[in-house]
C-alpha cells in the first residue's frame, strides 16, 4: 500500500481525492506499526517465559558451566542494560527487541499470565521496567558508587536503543547483581579497610545460597524497597533454612536503601538465630548513612 501516494503524484487528481489518499497511507502506517508492536509483544512473552526457565534450570543445577555462564551474564547485564544490535552482545538470548529506541517498557501479571506493552497502557497493576524500577539511580546517589561504576564499566543509565533486558533478566539478574556489586563495594572499601577481611569465593554445592562468605560468616545483600519489610519473619525463614544448608556459623543480611514506604529500625540482632539484619546502609531521601546500624554492622566484624 505504500506506493499508493507516489503512483498518483504526477496524476491530474482533485483535491479530496489527494486527502484521501494520504489519510489512507496514514491508517496503513498505523496499523503496520500496531501489527509490528503487537509481534514484539508476544515475542516479549515468550522470552519472559524461556528466560525463566533457564535461569531455573540453571540454579537446579550448580554446574561449574554453569556459574560461569552466570557470572558471565551478572556482568552483562551490568554494563549492557539496553544494546543497539545483537551483535554487540555474546548474551542475545538475554534481550527483548523495543519497536523504537527506548529506555523502558510495561510489564503485568495475573492469574500466571503476562501482559506488556511498549506504550503507557490503560488499566491496574502495570509496572514501568526501567532504570528508577530497578533502583540503578538510587544507588548512584550513594557516596563514590556511581565514580566506581564508572570506571568499572557498568553503566550509570540505561540509555534508549533499540534492545533491552527482559522482564525476568532484570527481576532476577540485573537487580541480584546490581545489589552484590554495590553491597560488596560499600564493605569491601569502607569496613574492611580497616579490618583484614577478605570475601571468598562461594563452592560449587552452595552457590548462590549466599552473596560471599568469610570463613563460616555468609553476607547477603538485597535491594529491597517500598513495603518489603527485611524483617519480615518469611524472610528470615528462608534465611534459617539456607543457614543450615550452608553450616554457616553467622549471616550477616544487608539491605542496600532504606525503604521508602515502611518504618524500620537501625539494625535488628535480638533473633534466637546467629543473624544479624541491616535493614538499610544509606537513606538517600535523607542522603545519610545509617550510622547505628553501620557501627553495629562493624563491631560485629571486629569479633570475626
Amino acid at each position: 500500500m505504500k506506493p499508493i501516494i507516489p503512483y498518483f503524484s504526477d496524476k491530474l487528481v482533485n483535491p479530496e481525492f489527494r486527502e484521501f489518499l494520504v489519510a489512507c497511507d496514514k491508517e496503513t502506517e498505523i496499523n503496520s506499526l500496531l501489527s509490528s508492536d503487537s509481534v514484539l509483544v508476544n515475542k516479549a512473552i515468550k522470552h519472559y517465559e524461556q528466560t525463566n526457565e533457564l535461569f531455573n534450570n540453571i540454579m537446579a543445577n550448580w554446574s561449574i558451566n554453569n556459574i560461569e555462564y552466570w557470572e558471565n551474564i551478572r556482568e552483562e547485564v551490568l554494563k549492557h542494560p539496553t544494546i543497539e544490535d545483537l551483535s554487540e552482545t555474546a548474551f542475545p538470548e538475554l534481550y527483548i527487541e523495543l519497536p523504537h529506541k527506548s529506555n523502558y517498557y510495561y510489564h503485568r501479571s495475573y492469574n500466571h499470565a503476562h501482559e506488556f506493552s511498549f506504550e503507557a497502557p490503560k488499566g491496574d497493576n502495570w509496572q514501568c521496567l526501567d532504570e528508577h524500577s530497578v533502583m540503578l539511580d538510587r544507588v548512584l546517589k550513594i557516596p563514590n558508587v556511581k565514580d566506581y561504576f564508572i570506571k568499572s564499566g557498568y553503566a550509570v543509565e540505561f540509555k534508549p536503543k533499540k534492545y533491552m533486558l527482559g522482564c525476568s533478566v532484570l527481576n532476577r539478574i540485573y537487580r541480584g547483581a546490581l545489589g552484590e556489586v554495590v553491597g560488596r563495594f560499600l564493605l569491601t572499601n569502607n569496613l574492611f579497610k580497616f579490618l583484614d577481611i577478605k570475601f571468598e569465593t562461594l563452592p560449587t554445592n552452595i552457590y548462590e545460597k549466599f552473596d560471599n562468605k568469610y570463613g563460616d560468616i555468609f553476607f547477603d545483600f538485597k535491594l529491597w524497597s517500598g513495603d518489603r519489610n527485611p524483617s519480615h519473619e518469611k524472610e528470615i525463614g528462608r534465611i534459617r533454612k539456607k543457614m543450615y544448608e550452608c553450616r554457616a556459623r553467622k549471616v550477616i543480611f544487608i539491605n542496600i536503601l532504606k525503604p521508602q514506604k515502611i518504618k524500620t529500625k537501625s539494625y535488628l540482632d535480638e533473633l534466637s538465630d546467629p543473624i544479624l539484619v541491616i535493614p538499610y546502609l544509606y537513606d538517600d531521601e535523607k542522603n545519610e548513612w545509617n550510622k547505628e546500624g553501620v557501627q553495629k554492622l562493624f563491631e560485629e566484624l571486629l569479633k570475626l
